[in-house]
């Protein structure tokens, strides 16, 4: 039972790095020309889907486990300050509307960075 929970967790850590290694080599090729805006749109749901996968799979690899595991590096404490900052100032932003909008793909990028660590 656990050789199989950890081939388990062996295969998911493999999966989430392949899913973000293809992300990583499709990005700058990736666009729709359905959408309104070609280029940008389309990246950002790419993102969001890689970052709402590797989320699903971490959670599965945390069951898997039993236990949360969380690699500290020096750079952690930066990112996490400056995706707080982001937020602060989305709120107190005189339009909060637009601000959201464009705050939602780095706190994507923000939450990716703690997946891909």
């Amino acid at each position: 039972m656990v050789g199989k929970s950890k081939n388990f967790v062996a295969a998911i850590s493999t999966i989430i790095s392949g899913t973000w290694g293809i992300l990583f080599l499709i990005f700058p090729l990736f666009f729709f020309i359905l959408t309104t805006e070609a280029f940008v749109l389309p990246k950002q749901i790419l993102i969001a889907f890689a970052v709402l996968f590797s989320l699903l799979l971490f959670a599965s690899q945390t069951f898997a486990e039993k236990k949360v595991r969380f690699l500290q590096t020096f750079l952690d404490l930066p990112v996490f300050i400056f995706v707080l900052c982001l937020l602060l100032s989305t709120f107190v932003s005189v339009d909060r509307v637009n601000s959201i909008i464009f705050f939602i793909p780095l706190l994507l990028l923000g939450i990716s960075y703690f997946i891909i660590t």
